[in-house]
């Protein structure tokens, strides 16, 4: 009886000792980082590349030979927090882009981060389409 006692305490223990070291702790998740450089896919000679800081983001055209164009300069705000899909809504820097001759004339722009691409739409001579760009 004393054996069958011992060996059930023994099990049991071991049981718990098992299920206490074999659970997992989640490392939390920090906010993605936007902050760098961002490229779209080059497209007939052409692509589109950003550049993200604390709380700015420029977009330029960019050409084979390296000739670069202004397409949007304005606010960024960067996530607080993590989530699997982050948008903002940037405000154009009028100041900035009222000069350049291929800069959007939006007032605002909706950027969308998700699944390490950033996205946004372009629209030139009433036709829209969606540019994608990678770090």
């Amino acid at each position: 009886m004393i054996r069958k006692h011992f060996l059930m305490m023994s099990m049991c223990l071991s049981m718990f000792l098992l299920t206490a070291c074999g659970g997992k702790e989640e490392a939390s998740k920090e906010p993605a980082d936007l902050s760098g450089t961002w490229k779209s896919e080059v497209n007939d000679g052409s692509w589109m590349e950003a550049s993200i800081t604390s709380d700015t983001i420029s977009i330029d055209w960019v050409d084979t030979d390296n000739s670069r164009a202004v397409y949007w300069i304005g606010t960024y705000e960067a996530p607080t927090e993590y989530v699997e899909e982050y948008s903002w809504t940037s405000q154009r820097d009028k100041e900035k882009t009222d000069v350049e001759l291929l800069a959007s004339t939006d007032d605002t722009k909706i950027f969308t981060y998700s699944n390490g691409e950033l996205r946004y739409e372009v629209s030139m001579m009433n036709v829209t389409k969606e540019v994608t760009l990678k770090k």
